[in-house]
């Protein structure tokens, strides 16, 4: 199997292991493997009786642990794009919105270092960046750039619409795109091609977790579903849903003006705090937010574990984002953005 260029096919699964890959498909989607195929156990495919040896016709099952070893990456955390994905960071490197210069797109070492625009289109938003490709909107177009901002490329024209959220997870884009205040989502490959519809109703906030795509519709409906099969799933209703985060098998959201966490799979839904917690984020066992049950919607941090608050800042505070281990926010009193270490 060190040699083998072929492609060997498990169930949904289908690899290509040359020596070094990892690069697979599972059920058409492209993937990438966290190890190469060298180390996976290879069975022979039986055919009308008789028995294929394991590399005959480039085809043998695989056993199933080596569904284990594939990963997703995302183009950007689920708490900063839940602020509209101002900032992400890549490979020790912070890319991000530029408010000081018309929003464009600009990006530094994480030690502030080497900074420099990359990027002339104006008021970026939902930055994600995977494979070394750089996706974002800006003036009603998506678009994808290299690192250093060049071989750009407008993969969807939206024209005059309404509000667009977008997250890029492995070699698949997810988006929303309408004519009213929320549009409905889709997905397409990062090429631009293979374009599909997954939800038709309006959809306010998403986030997505490999295939599994959590998002809310008509702004008070939550639902799950898989790219990959047909059907959703509700799992809250009844309330107005904002601020939708995830960290692993937990959902972070502002319901009706208070904060609560709820298991992806619908159940244990609990009140963490009753304060109206707006712009989330969150970064190992602290989660980010501003408290718009005040007035002046200072930066807080809650717990996960104990639910301790602390109270970070004295200032109004908008799109908390978190790169690099600090904290970057809009701040309105201020009118420019305010960077500070994560404490």
């Amino acid at each position: 199997m060190k040699n083998l260029a072929s492609t060997l096919l498990s169930g949904v699964l289908l690899l290509a292991p040359v020596t070094g890959s990892m690069h697979a498909e599972e059920r058409a989607i492209p993937v990438t493997m966290e190890e190469n195929a060298v180390s996976f156990e290879v069975h022979p495919l039986m055919k009308q009786g008789s028995v294929w040896g394991p590399f005959e016709r480039g085809q043998a099952w695989i056993s199933s642990h080596a569904r284990k070893n594939i990963k997703h990456p995302s183009g950007n955390t689920s708490g900063n794009l839940n602020n509209n994905g101002h900032y992400a960071f890549y490979k020790e490197t912070i890319y991000y919105n530029n408010p000081a210069d018309e929003g464009k797109l600009y990006k530094q070492k994480s030690d502030g270092s080497e900074r420099r625009k990359i990027s002339d289109d104006g008021y970026v938003e939902y930055i994600n960046v995977v494979d070394d490709n750089i996706f974002y909107f800006s003036d009603h177009q998506l678009i994808r750039t290299k690192l250093d901002g060049t071989e750009r490329v407008v993969l969807r024209d939206f024209g005059v619409g309404g509000l667009n959220v977008m997250s890029v997870v492995g070699e698949w884009i997810y988006y929303t795109e309408g004519h009213e205040m929320f549009g409905a989502l889709y997905r397409m490959r990062t090429d631009g091609t293979s374009i599909k519809k997954l939800e038709s109703n309006p959809v306010s906030r998403l986030v997505v977790d490999k295939e599994r795509v959590y998002y809310v519709i008509h702004t008070h409906k939550l639902f799950v579903l898989d790219a990959n099969v047909e059907g959703k799933k509700k799992l809250l209703d009844g309330g107005s849903i904002a601020s939708l985060i995830l960290k692993g098998t937990s959902l972070f959201f502002n319901y009706n003006g208070q904060l609560y966490t709820m298991g992806t799979d619908g159940q244990s839904l609990t009140e963490l705090s009753d304060r109206d917690a707006r712009n989330l984020n969150i970064d190992g066992e602290w989660l980010y937010y501003s408290d718009h049950s005040e007035y002046s919607k200072k930066l807080y941090r809650i717990h996960l574990r104990d639910r301790t608050v602390q109270k970070l800042n004295d200032q109004k505070t908008f799109n908390i984002h978190l790169a690099a281990n600090r904290i970057f926010y809009y701040s309105p009193d201020r009118n420019e953005i305010v960077s500070i270490n994560i404490p």
